[in-house]
C-alpha cells in the first residue's frame, strides 16, 4: 500500500487510512483467535501528544506519525480488544489489549438487533 500524506496530524482519519487499519488488525496473528462474529466498533484517530504536534508545527521536531485506535468486540466471549495501529511507513499493530472489565458502546447494528430479538420474543 503507498503511504498516505496528510498535511496536519491531527486531521482526520483519511477513508484510506481507515481501510489500512483495518486491514493491519485483520491481518494480525490475534484476530484469527476471535470468534466468528468478532466486529469493528471504532477507529480512531490517536492523537499525538501536544509537546510532538508543537514542536513539529515550530520545525523544532519530526512530524508525530498517524496512528489509530481500534476497539473490537468479540461476540463469542463477549470481550473487547483495544488494538493501536501505526500507519506509517506501513500499517502495522503495535499493541493488543484484550479487556474483560469494559464494554465498548453499542452500534446501530447491535441496537436493531436488539429490536428485533425484542420484537420476536
Amino acid at each position: 500500500m503507498t503511504a498516505i500524506r496528510t498535511s496536519h496530524p491531527l486531521d482526520p482519519l483519511a477513508a484510506e487510512e481507515i481501510a489500512a487499519s483495518t486491514a493491519a488488525v485483520r491481518a494480525a496473528r490475534q484476530f484469527g483467535e476471535l470468534g466468528p462474529r468478532a466486529r469493528f466498533i471504532t477507529v480512531d484517530l490517536r492523537e499525538p501528544t501536544k509537546h510532538a504536534v508543537l514542536a513539529w508545527s515550530e520545525n523544532q521536531g519530526p512530524r508525530p506519525p498517524r496512528e489509530t485506535d481500534v476497539v473490537l468486540l468479540d461476540h463469542a466471549d463477549g470481550s473487547t480488544h483495544e488494538v493501536t495501529v501505526r500507519l506509517e511507513p506501513d500499517a502495522s499493530v503495535t499493541e493488543w489489549r484484550r479487556r474483560d472489565d469494559v464494554q465498548p458502546m453499542a452500534v446501530v447494528a447491535e441496537l436493531m438487533e436488539a429490536e428485533e430479538l425484542v420484537k420476536d420474543d
